[in-house]
Protein backbone atom coordinates (compact mmCIF):
# COMPACT_ATOMS: atom_id res chain seq x y z
CA UNK A 1 0.00 0.00 0.00
CA UNK A 2 1.44 3.30 -1.09
CA UNK A 3 1.87 6.00 1.56
CA UNK A 4 -0.69 8.79 1.55
CA UNK A 5 0.55 11.81 -0.34
CA UNK A 6 0.30 15.35 0.96
CA UNK A 7 -2.42 16.10 -1.58
CA UNK A 8 -4.45 13.15 -0.33
CA UNK A 9 -4.00 14.33 3.24
CA UNK A 10 -5.30 17.79 2.30
CA UNK A 11 -8.34 16.26 0.59
CA UNK A 12 -9.04 14.09 3.61
CA UNK A 13 -8.78 17.08 5.95
CA UNK A 14 -11.13 19.12 3.71
CA UNK A 15 -13.70 16.31 3.84
CA UNK A 16 -13.41 16.17 7.62
CA UNK A 17 -13.85 19.94 7.90
CA UNK A 18 -16.95 19.82 5.68
CA UNK A 19 -18.41 17.02 7.78
CA UNK A 20 -17.82 19.07 10.94
CA UNK A 21 -19.46 22.12 9.36
CA UNK A 22 -22.51 20.08 8.35
CA UNK A 23 -22.77 18.56 11.83
CA UNK A 24 -22.43 21.98 13.50
CA UNK A 25 -25.10 23.42 11.20
CA UNK A 26 -27.49 20.56 12.01
CA UNK A 27 -26.91 20.92 15.76
CA UNK A 28 -27.36 24.69 15.54
CA UNK A 29 -30.63 24.29 13.65
CA UNK A 30 -31.90 21.77 16.21
CA UNK A 31 -30.99 24.06 19.11
CA UNK A 32 -32.68 27.01 17.44
CA UNK A 33 -35.82 24.98 16.77
CA UNK A 34 -35.95 23.72 20.34
CA UNK A 35 -35.56 27.24 21.71
CA UNK A 36 -38.35 28.60 19.56
CA UNK A 37 -40.60 25.65 20.46
CA UNK A 38 -40.04 26.15 24.19
CA UNK A 39 -40.70 29.89 23.92
CA UNK A 40 -43.92 29.41 21.93
CA UNK A 41 -45.16 26.70 24.32
CA UNK A 42 -44.61 28.84 27.41
CA UNK A 43 -46.27 31.86 25.81
CA UNK A 44 -49.32 29.78 24.85
CA UNK A 45 -49.59 28.31 28.33
CA UNK A 46 -49.44 31.78 29.84
CA UNK A 47 -52.17 33.00 27.49
CA UNK A 48 -54.37 30.04 28.37
CA UNK A 49 -53.97 30.78 32.08
CA UNK A 50 -54.96 34.40 31.52
CA UNK A 51 -58.00 33.38 29.46
CA UNK A 52 -59.22 31.13 32.26
CA UNK A 53 -59.22 33.92 34.86
CA UNK A 54 -62.43 35.86 35.48
CA UNK A 55 -62.53 39.02 33.39
CA UNK A 56 -64.01 42.48 33.72
CA UNK A 57 -65.93 41.93 30.47
CA UNK A 58 -67.58 38.62 31.46
CA UNK A 59 -71.35 38.21 31.54
CA UNK A 60 -71.91 35.38 34.04
CA UNK A 61 -72.20 36.62 37.65
CA UNK A 62 -71.92 35.04 41.10
CA UNK A 63 -73.17 36.54 44.37
CA UNK A 64 -73.29 35.83 48.09
CA UNK A 65 -76.57 36.02 50.00
CA UNK A 66 -76.71 37.38 52.62
CA UNK A 67 -73.63 39.57 52.32
CA UNK A 68 -73.79 40.69 55.97
CA UNK A 69 -74.98 38.97 59.13
CA UNK A 70 -74.46 39.27 62.89
CA UNK A 71 -74.90 36.26 65.20
CA UNK A 72 -74.17 35.14 68.75
CA UNK A 73 -71.49 32.61 69.67
CA UNK A 74 -72.81 29.08 69.28
CA UNK A 75 -75.32 29.95 66.56
CA UNK A 76 -75.28 28.49 63.04
CA UNK A 77 -76.16 30.21 59.78
CA UNK A 78 -75.98 29.64 56.03
CA UNK A 79 -74.71 31.66 53.08
CA UNK A 80 -76.08 30.94 49.59
CA UNK A 81 -74.04 31.27 46.39
CA UNK A 82 -76.17 32.64 43.55
CA UNK A 83 -75.46 32.22 39.84
CA UNK A 84 -76.78 34.30 36.92
CA UNK A 85 -75.61 33.19 33.46
CA UNK A 86 -77.33 36.15 31.74
CA UNK A 87 -78.74 33.95 28.99
CA UNK A 88 -75.41 32.21 28.24
CA UNK A 89 -74.99 28.43 28.32
CA UNK A 90 -72.15 27.08 30.43
CA UNK A 91 -70.58 23.62 30.64
CA UNK A 92 -68.53 23.92 33.84
CA UNK A 93 -68.43 25.99 37.01
CA UNK A 94 -65.67 26.44 39.59
CA UNK A 95 -66.25 28.43 42.78
CA UNK A 96 -63.26 29.26 44.99
CA UNK A 97 -63.89 31.27 48.17
CA UNK A 98 -61.78 31.99 51.22
CA UNK A 99 -61.47 34.12 54.35
CA UNK A 100 -58.42 34.86 56.52
CA UNK A 101 -58.35 34.85 60.30
CA UNK A 102 -55.95 35.55 63.16
CA UNK A 103 -55.09 33.36 66.11
CA UNK A 104 -55.28 29.58 66.35
CA UNK A 105 -58.89 29.15 65.19
CA UNK A 106 -61.31 31.29 63.15
CA UNK A 107 -64.19 33.03 64.96
CA UNK A 108 -66.58 31.44 62.44
CA UNK A 109 -66.13 27.86 61.25
CA UNK A 110 -67.22 26.65 57.80
CA UNK A 111 -68.81 23.29 58.62
CA UNK A 112 -69.95 21.97 55.23
CA UNK A 113 -70.80 22.77 51.60
CA UNK A 114 -74.03 21.66 49.92
CA UNK A 115 -74.86 21.82 46.20
CA UNK A 116 -78.40 22.73 45.15
CA UNK A 117 -80.48 19.57 44.65
CA UNK A 118 -82.17 21.17 41.62
CA UNK A 119 -78.86 21.26 39.75
CA UNK A 120 -78.02 17.65 40.54
CA UNK A 121 -81.48 16.20 39.81
CA UNK A 122 -82.74 18.22 36.84
CA UNK A 123 -79.75 20.25 35.67
CA UNK A 124 -77.47 17.39 34.52
CA UNK A 125 -74.72 18.55 36.85
CA UNK A 126 -72.05 16.55 38.63
CA UNK A 127 -69.99 18.22 41.37
CA UNK A 128 -66.94 16.08 42.22
CA UNK A 129 -65.24 18.93 44.09
CA UNK A 130 -66.70 20.09 47.42
CA UNK A 131 -63.89 20.81 49.86
CA UNK A 132 -63.15 22.94 52.93
CA UNK A 133 -59.52 23.42 53.97
CA UNK A 134 -57.99 25.48 56.77
CA UNK A 135 -54.26 26.18 56.62
CA UNK A 136 -51.92 29.04 57.49
CA UNK A 137 -54.77 31.14 58.95
CA UNK A 138 -56.85 30.87 55.77
CA UNK A 139 -60.10 28.94 55.30
CA UNK A 140 -60.72 27.97 51.67
CA UNK A 141 -63.86 26.45 50.12
CA UNK A 142 -63.86 24.98 46.60
CA UNK A 143 -66.85 23.78 44.57
CA UNK A 144 -66.38 22.39 41.05
CA UNK A 145 -68.96 20.92 38.69
CA UNK A 146 -69.44 19.73 35.10
CA UNK A 147 -72.63 19.81 33.03
CA UNK A 148 -73.26 16.76 30.85
CA UNK A 149 -76.08 18.06 28.63
CA UNK A 150 -75.39 18.71 24.94
CA UNK A 151 -76.82 22.23 25.15
CA UNK A 152 -75.21 23.31 28.37
CA UNK A 153 -76.89 25.06 31.29
CA UNK A 154 -78.32 28.54 31.76
CA UNK A 155 -80.16 30.05 34.69
CA UNK A 156 -83.47 31.85 34.85
CA UNK A 157 -82.32 34.98 36.61
CA UNK A 158 -80.42 34.38 39.85
CA UNK A 159 -80.41 30.79 41.11
CA UNK A 160 -78.89 29.18 44.20
CA UNK A 161 -76.14 26.78 43.14
CA UNK A 162 -74.60 26.01 46.53
CA UNK A 163 -74.88 26.74 50.24
CA UNK A 164 -72.08 27.09 52.79
CA UNK A 165 -73.00 26.38 56.42
CA UNK A 166 -71.18 28.18 59.23
CA UNK A 167 -71.01 27.99 63.02
CA UNK A 168 -70.08 30.95 65.21
CA UNK A 169 -67.32 29.91 67.62
CA UNK A 170 -66.25 33.10 69.37
CA UNK A 171 -66.37 36.88 69.19
CA UNK A 172 -64.90 38.27 65.99
CA UNK A 173 -65.63 38.72 62.29
CA UNK A 174 -64.66 37.30 58.89
CA UNK A 175 -64.61 38.64 55.34
CA UNK A 176 -65.57 36.02 52.76
CA UNK A 177 -64.57 36.65 49.12
CA UNK A 178 -64.31 34.87 45.76
CA UNK A 179 -60.86 34.24 44.31
CA UNK A 180 -61.06 36.00 40.91
CA UNK A 181 -58.27 33.97 39.30
CA UNK A 182 -59.68 30.51 40.09
CA UNK A 183 -63.44 31.12 40.08
CA UNK A 184 -64.62 30.32 36.54
CA UNK A 185 -67.69 29.72 34.35
CA UNK A 186 -66.90 27.93 31.08
CA UNK A 187 -68.84 28.86 27.95
CA UNK A 188 -70.43 25.78 26.36
CA UNK A 189 -69.67 26.85 22.76
CA UNK A 190 -66.24 28.46 22.95
CA UNK A 191 -64.77 26.84 26.07
CA UNK A 192 -63.66 30.26 27.35
CA UNK A 193 -64.17 31.63 30.83
CA UNK A 194 -67.06 34.13 30.68
CA UNK A 195 -67.34 34.90 34.39
CA UNK A 196 -67.44 38.57 35.37
CA UNK A 197 -64.82 39.34 38.01
CA UNK A 198 -66.74 38.75 41.28
CA UNK A 199 -67.38 41.88 43.32
CA UNK A 200 -69.67 40.30 45.94
CA UNK A 201 -68.15 39.55 49.33
CA UNK A 202 -69.56 38.74 52.76
CA UNK A 203 -68.92 40.29 56.17
CA UNK A 204 -70.09 38.15 59.09
CA UNK A 205 -69.74 39.05 62.77
CA UNK A 206 -70.02 37.17 66.05
CA UNK A 207 -71.11 39.27 69.03
CA UNK A 208 -70.05 38.48 72.58
CA UNK A 209 -72.82 36.87 74.64
CA UNK A 210 -74.26 39.39 77.15
CA UNK A 211 -74.61 37.96 80.69
CA UNK A 212 -77.30 38.86 83.30
CA UNK A 213 -76.15 40.08 86.74
CA UNK A 214 -77.54 38.27 89.83
CA UNK A 215 -79.48 40.68 92.16
CA UNK A 216 -78.35 40.93 95.81
CA UNK A 217 -80.93 41.45 98.60
CA UNK A 218 -80.32 44.41 100.99
CA UNK A 219 -81.38 44.22 104.66
CA UNK A 220 -83.29 47.20 106.17
CA UNK A 221 -83.34 48.28 109.89
CA UNK A 222 -87.15 48.50 110.04
CA UNK A 223 -87.61 44.95 108.85
CA UNK A 224 -89.59 46.07 105.83
CA UNK A 225 -88.71 44.64 102.49
CA UNK A 226 -86.94 46.72 99.96
CA UNK A 227 -87.23 46.34 96.23
CA UNK A 228 -84.60 44.15 94.65
CA UNK A 229 -82.34 46.20 92.40
CA UNK A 230 -82.66 45.33 88.73
CA UNK A 231 -79.59 44.37 86.78
CA UNK A 232 -78.75 46.67 83.93
CA UNK A 233 -77.29 45.58 80.61
CA UNK A 234 -73.99 47.08 79.69
CA UNK A 235 -73.71 47.74 75.96
CA UNK A 236 -70.97 45.70 74.33
CA UNK A 237 -69.15 47.32 71.42
CA UNK A 238 -69.56 45.36 68.20
CA UNK A 239 -66.65 44.97 65.88
CA UNK A 240 -67.44 46.52 62.54
CA UNK A 241 -66.23 44.26 59.69
CA UNK A 242 -63.87 45.78 57.26
CA UNK A 243 -63.82 44.68 53.67
CA UNK A 244 -60.67 43.00 52.40
CA UNK A 245 -59.51 43.88 48.92
CA UNK A 246 -59.98 41.19 46.30
CA UNK A 247 -56.77 40.51 44.35
CA UNK A 248 -56.95 41.45 40.68
CA UNK A 249 -55.94 39.02 37.94
CA UNK A 250 -52.35 39.28 36.83
CA UNK A 251 -51.56 41.28 33.78
CA UNK A 252 -48.50 42.21 31.74
CA UNK A 253 -45.55 39.98 30.89
CA UNK A 254 -45.48 36.91 33.12
CA UNK A 255 -42.46 35.02 34.39
CA UNK A 256 -43.03 31.94 32.10
CA UNK A 257 -43.18 34.23 29.05
CA UNK A 258 -39.88 35.89 29.98
CA UNK A 259 -38.25 32.48 30.45
CA UNK A 260 -39.47 31.30 27.04
CA UNK A 261 -38.28 34.39 25.19
CA UNK A 262 -34.95 34.43 27.03
CA UNK A 263 -34.34 30.74 26.30
CA UNK A 264 -35.08 31.27 22.61
CA UNK A 265 -32.64 34.19 22.40
CA UNK A 266 -29.85 32.31 24.21
CA UNK A 267 -30.27 29.25 22.01
CA UNK A 268 -30.30 31.44 18.89
CA UNK A 269 -27.00 33.06 19.95
CA UNK A 270 -25.49 29.63 20.68
CA UNK A 271 -26.55 28.29 17.28
CA UNK A 272 -25.06 31.31 15.52
CA UNK A 273 -21.71 30.88 17.32
CA UNK A 274 -21.60 27.20 16.37
CA UNK A 275 -22.42 27.95 12.72
CA UNK A 276 -19.61 30.51 12.37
Amino acid sequence: MEPETKEDQIKTQVKKNKSKEILIAILGTLLLGMGLAVGILLVRQNQQIKEKAATSTGTVKVFLSPETKTVQAGQTFSVNILLDTDGRYISALTLDLSYPYTGDTPPIEATDVQVSSNLVVSGNWNFPIKTINSDNQLVQMRIGGLNSSSQGYKTTGEEVVATINFKAQKEGSINLAFNPTTTKATDKTTGEDILLTPSSYGSYTVQATTGTATPIATATPSGSETQTPQATRTPIPVNTPTSSPVPAPESGISFPTAIGVGSGILLLIGASMLAF
